[in-house]
């Protein structure tokens, strides 16, 4: 079995962060008297996106305080040629919101960070940019990275993207091929984001990976910097964990890919309702199940083992929980295999993805007993 990508919430983190930056004050490094200037923002930003814009890293450099890091600057103007900046804009706190995507893909990612000034009584330049503390820092902010792009999925990060490509592939490709009543709609390009080490994993998620144990990938809405001034939607991206996902061959690391990648092409559903994560997690494990006849026998044996399994669906901790885990995923499923082949498939998965405690009606028990 592939590893497992437990409690898929896409919205939830933006929720929690939200309500986070209300309470947090952020320190800019630049305290400005009356022989200082003032950090003019909205002008810094400008010419950013446009030394960007122009290629000229030149302008991109006059930026920064003499006094700043110079290989960080270097780093960050290199990640940046990779992808597309969009928007820099004044967020809470003296933070920056930022909007930014991969070369082809829909919708506008959304990160806070906050910019530390330099001032003298002439001027204030950037001495450093820093992840917001508790808010999820993009990708390019942590370390060095790559893009790497085929049709329909775009690599980055600063891991071994080469050893990914191929299980990215021809998931996605499995993934668009499943008929699972027209529930699975994903993007024209999927971004999987593969941080290089534990240190830029705990970054971009603004938590511990400690957190994220025996958890191989989370797929999440992009949005933790919230609604971005483009208008456009956040995207649903996959984060790879570097430390569970290290030992896995390249048949773990597809499987795990047509579980997330099922995830992000059901994004659009929203995330599921409370006590109905089992409709969520039981959609992408059973396209993943259809991937790989071995892994669904060991999941129909995990039912029989069971025996007589609950007849009610698992509560949403259960999928956190290790003693709990395998089962769940397992019940959920064998439930969607029997919902999918149900009349008015697509209508009565909706519903019981969007309302809180419904209970699906599944006739009979799932596998024969004894």
């Amino acid at each position: 079995m592939a590893p497992k990508a437990r409690a898929h919430r896409p919205h939830l983190l933006s929720s929690v962060l939200a309500v986070a930056g209300v309470l947090l004050s952020v320190v800019t490094g630049c305290s400005a008297t009356a022989s200082q200037a003032s950090p003019d923002t909205a002008t810094t930003a400008g010419h950013i996106l446009a030394a960007l814009s122009a290629a000229d890293e030149a302008a991109f450099d006059r930026v920064f305080a003499t006094s700043a890091d110079a290989a960080r600057v270097g780093l960050w103007w290199d990640n940046l040629r990779q992808i597309e900046l969009l928007s820099i804009v004044d967020g809470a706190g003296g933070s920056w919101q930022i909007g930014w995507r991969v070369p082809g893909e829909q919708g506008v990612a959304t990160n806070l960070i906050v910019p530390q000034w330099q001032c003298d009584a002439q001027q204030c330049l950037l001495g450093d940019i820093e992840q917001r503390p508790d808010s999820p820092a993009p990708i390019w902010l942590t370390e060095a990275i790559s893009v790497e792009q085929d049709e329909a999925v775009t690599l980055i990060g600063g891991g071994d993207l080469d050893s990914w490509r191929q299980a990215a592939e021809q998931s996605a490709e499995f993934v668009r091929s499943t008929e699972a009543a027209g529930l699975i709609r994903p993007s024209s390009r999927q971004v999987i984001e593969v941080p290089g080490n534990s240190q830029a994993f705990e970054q971009v998620m603004a938590a511990s990976a400690f957190d994220f144990i025996g958890t191989g990938a989370i797929t999440w809405t992009a949005d933790s910097g919230g609604p971005g001034p483009t208008g456009q939607p956040a995207p649903a991206r996959i984060v790879i964990n570097p430390d569970a996902t290290s030992d896995a061959g390249t048949e773990s690391r597809y499987l795990l890919l047509v579980h997330e990648q099922t995830h992000a092409a059901t994004n659009w559903l929203g995330h599921p309702a409370a006590g109905q994560l089992w409709v969520s997690e039981g959609l992408a494990e059973w396209v993943m199940l259809q991937a790989s006849p071995q892994a669904q026998q060991g999941s129909t044996q995990t039912l029989i083992d069971a025996c007589p399994a609950a007849s009610t669906p698992p509560a949403d901790a259960d999928f956190t929980d290790p003693d709990d885990l395998e089962l769940a995923y397992a019940w959920s499923a064998a439930a969607l295999d029997r919902l999918i082949t149900g009349r008015d498939a697509a209508s009565t998965i909706s519903t019981l993805w969007q309302t809180p405690g419904a209970q699906p009606d599944l006739e009979s028990p799932l596998v024969a007993c004894g």
